[in-house]
């Protein structure tokens, strides 16, 4: 019986006709190709005898050989045939034996004259002549004549040979391809011999032996045969860290990764824990010993990954194709020949995943060596084209079903690069290595010229992208499409270097700030429309690094107090002071406690910086202050401070000049005042007092300054390069300059600092943005601050994503400070970006990135003022979103996306306010957003003459309008939290629809502006940062 290819019964029933002779009796029939040669019309069997020469002079065996059945019946013709046994003997016929078989029990037969009768004679009557090899097989007697039926006309010749006088078509002749007909090519195949397929057997046997073996260790190591804590793997197969342990492809292990390398991480054993502890070595996640030589070389991850899978649905998908249609590509080629064709493209699979698939992210299984026998496929095709009936049909189906497997490759938890180099690979090789028919020597030319580039190339591919792989940086590497995930913070935690923070100079620091009785100048609020003054900020006043839970209630308060004590020591009162009062008024005193004002105060009282201080020792401090009733003022001169008494929350009262205010009066031991001053914290960290209050109009900036100097700042900012006052001005300026939003930005701060300076201070920010989102990923307590029980809910939704089978964030290294392979260039001279595929990659990561962030801000932890600590988890989610699914720059990215961000904040620190005390949560979340969108529309190809960047900040504000400032018991929780998830979904969704937008937008940035203003004024103050409206009165604290 013939044999079909796998390709054929996936898709049709047609069986291809054999047309070679075997060898020996047991030898199996050998295939022309894995496609059919001609259509099955009929009900007659697929064998076709390949040759009709016969071997004049044979000698048959003996009629007594005990191979002969003793009943003739069966076999013998009847007795009016032909070749009755009184018939002429065989003797007497001129006929031919093959001489490739001895045991052929075909029957004499005159000699073809011409190619065209031995062709003709070749392909007649399918019927008898399958009934005469059936006998030949048999029974294989050679001494008596063959007796086919007595109506048969194999031998005694048809009497109508060319079917002159039937309307049917004659389907063994006929019907085959032209080049079937050729004796020379019918030669070739018959001479073809069958290979037996060992060595897809023995590869199937080691892989499902292999797999009981991951079952074992899964078992082992976490307790369960298959994974399902704390998510279930859906392949039915051990967990990712089993698979990392036995070999799969994961990049660290192989080579040095900047942000993985050194990084802790989650023990094997510890993953099923509610709370994992990271305290393994990147060497005891890879297993195999640790790595032998430094860095990390565990360069066998590119073979041993073919020989594994994810589970039990995983190796029955591959089985089906491999023992399928792996076995016939096997039978035609030879084992050798297949083995360098499935080893070369697996292999190859798995080094174009390294180069081009996250990092992160394990890889396993044979899917890239089947995809080489797919490859194979295409090449035996287009090679027995000439063979092959419809080969145009054969084609399509075969594209079809390549076409639909790398669709399916596209779907999370599918290596598509594996697949895509296995297929390659495979094209290449099974031109080196395909047996191939002789049709022509023009043929046997082409065919060996493809042999001589297709190895060549092969080779070179390899090496290159080897090479490459070893060398190149993985944040070259552009991160889509995610596949199998390791269960740790690995795929999301960067580890930077420890730098410095740069040097921190004492703010507010006055020549005379003291008086002996309280003066408020009669005054408009801080925040009025300041028409005769540019915008312009420095970006790191805008964003600064501090601790949470707010900017505004704690980053400003703690700066206060730091720079009264400075002013204390300017002026040598610091050693004569013995007690202290604080009061806080309005929105300090009525949500100060839930947002560590008083904790922040003492800090600053003690020397503290947001930016230096250890925020794991404040609880330890604050409790030993309180116990103790000491206070150390700059931690050198110890005070009194009873907390009962030098601490007051006016809670009714509110001074005219900002709602977060705060008075300072320190005393002698006779109780004398000797100083007292006001500082009002007006939104982002920024604080003022009347001193820093230059003039009426003024909007103040530069928080690293001494109160001493900013009339000089001052006069250097009226100098600043390119001066906006509003977003139309800031469009102008762009086209005026040809420059994009964050180029004149850039070229504002060359005002003020120098370009290494400015360089190190943008990746600081961005190092501390990303710390956070670390820190609150795998942080280890259960609940957060205060008698609301709030549980942290990043490390389980950052877990929950990161151990799913099926889904993967994207990891790129480290960014240095320094770029060692450019020259450092203005940042205006820049090339501008082009416009990036729109395809956003799963939203969830935005949420645990802005949710860890926040979390780590209402715990008290090292956040950066985005412009605000309340909204601190908008823009570094958005970023670190486009970093890790889009980005092929990391350092030209964070420069445009955070100046770009900066220029929309300084527009609506100057139009209206990014304080939640004044304008609500739409001042700090709706502000935050309105920032991501433009950042994100800017790095992903907007341009400021297509008004991309101005559109999407006006959207991400237009639909944040009158969000109210409502948190529960006055803590930086609910629902603060989620409010950042849901703004940095709605800033990359507001960039989105921005950069589809074709025509010109109705509303502008400047009205959103005003009108957040104006609705910030109307807005009731129970509903700006006071817990007395909203969700803090209808939430029950129990």
């Amino acid at each position: 019986m013939s044999e079909t290819s796998g390709w054929n019964s996936f898709f049709h029933k047609n069986t291809s006709y054999d047309t070679s002779t075997p060898r020996s009796p047991s030898a199996q029939s050998q295939r022309l190709s894995f496609f059919p040669y001609r259509e099955d019309d009929d009900d007659r069997t697929s064998q076709i005898p390949l040759e009709m020469k016969l071997e004049q002079g044979k000698t048959r065996r003996d009629s007594s050989d005990p191979n002969i059945p003793q009943n003739p019946s069966f076999w013998m013709a009847p007795e009016n045939s032909a070749y009755s046994p009184s018939a002429p003997p065989p003797s007497q016929l001129q006929d031919e034996r093959t001489e490739h078989s001895p045991f052929d029990a075909r029957e004499r037969q005159p000699k073809p004259e011409s190619d065209e009768a031995y062709v003709n004679q070749f392909y007649r009557d399918d019927a008898n002549e399958r009934y005469r090899q059936s006998v030949n097989r048999t029974y294989q007697d050679f001494n008596q004549p063959y007796r086919p039926p007595e109506n048969s006309t194999y031998y005694g010749g048809d009497p109508d040979p060319d079917n002159r006088n039937s309307t049917q078509e004659r389907p063994g002749k006929d019907s085959i391809p032209k080049a079937l007909r050729d004796p020379k090519i019918l030669k070739q195949l018959h001479d073809r011999r069958p290979w037996k397929p060992w060595f897809i057997v023995t590869v199937s046997i080691a892989q499902v032996i292999v797999l009981i073996f991951e079952y074992v260790s899964n078992k082992n190591i976490t307790g369960d045969i298959i994974a399902t804590s704390p998510v279930f793997n859906p392949m039915i197969g051990p967990s990712s860290e089993v698979l990392i342990l036995m070999g799969a492809r994961f990049v660290p292990c192989m080579r040095t990764v900047p942000q993985l390398t050194n990084m802790p991480f989650i023990c094997p054993n510890e993953t099923t824990k509610v709370s994992p502890v990271l305290t393994c070595k990147l060497e005891d996640v890879c297993g195999f010993g640790g790595f032998h030589n430094q860095p990390p070389d565990q360069w066998f991850r590119f073979v041993i990954p073919i020989f594994l899978h994810g589970g039990i649905i995983h190796i029955l998908f591959n089985m089906c194709f491999q023992l399928q249609t792996g076995i016939q590509v096997e039978k035609e080629m030879g084992f050798w020949r297949l083995g360098i064709v499935y080893m070369a493209s697996g292999i190859f699979g798995f080094v174009l995943g390294g180069n081009f698939a996250p990092v992160a992210v394990p890889s396993m299984g044979a899917s890239g060596a089947l995809f080489g026998i797919v490859g194979i496929l295409v090449i035996d095709l287009l090679q027995n084209w000439r063979i092959i009936t419809r080969p145009c049909c054969e084609l399509t189906k075969l594209l079809a079903m390549i076409c639909f497997t790398f669709l399916l490759g596209l779907l999370p938890g599918l290596d598509n690069f594996s697949h895509i180099g296995g297929f390659i690979m495979g094209i290449l090789t099974g031109l080196v290595f395909m047996p191939t028919i002789k049709f022509s020597k023009l043929h046997s030319r082409i065919t060996w010229g493809l042999r001589l580039v297709a190895f060549p190339i092969a080779l070179i591919l390899f090496i290159t992208l080897t090479k490459n792989f070893y060398t190149t940086n993985p944040s070259s590497n552009k991160q889509d499409a995610a596949r199998i995930t390791i269960a740790s913070p690995i795929t999301l935690v960067r580890s930077y270097s420890s730098t410095s923070f740069g040097e921190i100079v004492d703010s507010d620091k006055s020549k005379d700030p003291f008086s002996s009785h309280v003066n408020l100048a009669k005054s408009s609020d801080i925040v009025d429309d300041f028409h005769d003054s540019d915008a312009i900020i420095s970006t790191f006043d805008l964003f600064s690094i501090g601790i949470g839970p707010s900017s505004s209630h704690t980053v400003g308060p703690m700066r206060a107090a730091k720079t009264f004590v400075n002013d204390l020591k300017a002026y040598n009162i610091l050693y004569r002071v013995h007690s202290i009062r604080i009061d806080l008024y309005g929105s300090l005193a009525l949500t100060g406690k839930g947002h560590g004002t008083p904790n922040a105060i003492l800090m600053g009282m003690e020397g503290e910086t947001p930016e230096e201080i250890e925020t794991t020792s404040i609880l330890a401090r604050v409790t030993n202050i309180h116990e103790t009733e000491t206070l150390k003022l700059d931690g050198s001169h110890t005070i009194n401070f009873d907390p009962t008494r030098s601490l007051v929350f006016n809670y009714t009262e509110s001074l005219p000049k900002h709602p977060n205010g705060m008075r300072f009066c320190v005393f002698d031991g006779q109780g004398d005042l000797l100083a007292t001053n006001e500082y009002f914290s007006i939104g982002g960290g920024f604080v003022i007092n009347e001193r820093t209050q230059i003039q009426h109009d003024e909007n103040l900036y530069h928080k690293e300054c001494e109160e001493a100097f900013m009339p000089q700042l001052r006069n250097s900012q009226d100098l600043a390069a390119l001066p906006f006052r509003n977003a139309g001005e800031l469009l102008s300026v762009c086209e005026r300059e040809n420059m994009t939003i964050a180029q004149v930005v850039y070229e504002n701060e060359l005002r003020w600092r120098g370009k290494e300076e400015i360089h190190k201070k943008i990746f600081e920010i961005w190092e501390t943005m990303d710390q956070s989102i670390r820190n609150g990923c795998v942080a280890e307590d259960t609940f957060l601050p205060g008698r609301l029980n709030v549980r942290r809910r990043a490390p389980a939704l950052y877990k929950n994503l990161t151990k799913r089978i099926y889904t993967t964030s994207q990891v790129k290294e480290a960014l240095l400070v320094e770029n060692k392979t450019k020259s450092q260039e203005l940042y205006r001279t820049l090339p501008r970006p082009t416009l990036k595929n729109k395809a956003l990659p799963a939203l969830d990561y935005l949420s645990v990135y802005a949710i860890a962030v926040n979390e780590e801000n209402a715990a008290g932890g090292r956040v950066v003022t985005a412009p605000t600590n309340g909204a601190a988890g908008v823009i570094p989610a958005v970023l670190r979103y486009y970093l890790e699914f889009f980005s092929t720059d990391l350092k030209h990215d964070i420069i445009e996306f955070l100046f770009t961000g900066a220029a929309i904040g300084m527009l609506f620190k100057k139009g209206a306010s990014i304080s939640a005390a004044e304008m609500g949560c739409q001042g700090e979340v709706g502000v935050a957003c309105s920032m991501s969108a433009a950042g994100f529309a800017a790095v992903m190809g907007g341009t400021p003459e297509q008004g991309k960047f101005e559109n999407a900040a006006e959207i991400g504000m237009e639909h944040n309008l009158g969000l109210t400032c409502d948190p529960i018991d006055g803590l930086v929780q609910i629902p603060c939290i989620e409010r950042n998830a849901l703004g940095a979904v709605k800033a990359v969704t507001a960039a989105q629809l921005a950069l589809n937008e074709t025509g010109k937008h109705k509303v502008t940035l400047d009205q959103v502006i005003e009108t957040m203003r104006q609705t910030g004024l109307d807005m009731q103050s129970k509903y700006k940062e006071t817990s007395q409206g909203g969700l803090a009165v209808n939430v029950p604290l129990c």
